[in-house]
């Protein structure tokens, strides 16, 4: 049996966040913020729990906001006797992922996110991120031509910037690039639904690499090791293989996150999975789901599933 930890990225920031972890106890949670809060410069607790949503969903706020709600239910699941066996995580929750891995100090990779959202909400080019919705299987190949053929036009630049799952695709550039798909695909592709998202930028797309030389910088100055569990790069949808981290994390920032492949190397484990999505929200359970595969997903604000299923596995385990 294989304990999956996976951690979701932008998208489910909330003022509720503290809520909930609240239920479970604050004992759970309250050290891991207080040195995140450190790193980052300001309370999380009380701004989570206080900001307006304008600000939860700005940059260089909502990428350390996310961390640290990744962080605090990790906190509680860990504290309440699960461990992970491997881990993934979606777009920026990767960062949590290679925490949980032991790749990194918990202060260390809490100023490495600073300093990432600092330096993505500064891309000079304006750009946004699109998501393409379908009941049915998209096809990958041609939402890649479409974007190939708008990007011939540097202003109309588009690219594939996160395959989520056969039936979730995002795509990412200029304003007048997505403005432009948008209009395609709705007038030529019914079944498909396409939808701005309520990000700051075309994360995971070439309009980031503007911020890679100074990002690189800051990241020669932080220590990282080799993880202790499997870790699966969202990158390359597939385990870490020895790579040189540093890397991964700045190519991170300009190429897509390939989370169906992720999804899929987690279905060819032959163990029995039980598998957390550790964070706020449900969206990596819908990726999942939308992948067709039976996977058993325990959301982490879920409070009585997760205890439920943590004490089957503590019976399991006692039961060897």
């Amino acid at each position: 049996m294989k304990n999956i930890f996976v951690f979701p990225g932008q998208g489910a920031q909330s003022t509720e966040i503290i809520k909930s972890l609240k239920t479970y106890g604050e004992h759970y949670y309250k050290e891991d913020f207080q040195i995140i809060s450190e790193a980052v410069g300001f309370d999380l607790e009380d701004f989570m729990s206080n900001a307006p949503m304008t600000e939860l969903n700005r940059t260089e706020f909502t990428q350390i906001v996310m961390f640290a709600a990744d962080i605090g239910y990790l906190s509680v699941i860990k504290g309440l006797g699960a461990r992970a066996d491997i881990v993934a995580g979606h777009s920026a929750g990767q960062y949590a992922a290679l925490y949980e891995a032991g790749c990194f100090d918990l202060y260390d990779v809490s100023r490495i996110i600073k300093r990432r959202a600092a330096l993505m909400s500064q891309i000079s080019k304006e750009g946004c991120l699109c998501a393409v919705k379908s009941p049915v299987t998209i096809n990958a190949e041609e939402i890649e031509y479409i974007c190939e053929l708008f990007s011939r036009k540097e202003k109309f630049y588009i690219d594939v910037a996160l395959y989520n799952s056969d039936k979730q695709i995002v795509v990412g550039g200029t304003r007048a690039g997505v403005k432009k798909f948008m209009a395609f695909m709705e007038e030529r592709r019914a079944n498909c639904a396409v939808s701005v998202l309520p990000v700051g930028q075309a994360f995971h797309t070439k309009l980031m690499d503007e911020m890679i030389p100074e990002f690189a910088e800051h990241l020669n100055g932080i220590t990282v090791r080799e993880p202790k569990i499997p870790v699966i790069l969202n990158g390359f949808g597939d385990y870490y293989n020895g790579s040189d981290l540093r890397e991964e994390l700045l190519n991170h920032c300009r190429s897509p996150v390939k989370w169906s492949k992720t999804i899929m190397r987690i279905f060819d484990i032959k163990d029995e999975k039980n598998i957390f999505e550790v964070g706020p929200g449900h969206t990596l359970s819908g990726f999942f789901r939308n992948m067709g595969a039976n996977f058993n997903v325990t959301a982490a604000e879920d409070g009585r599933k997760v205890m439920n299923r943590v004490k089957k596995l503590q019976t399991i385990l006692n039961a060897r």
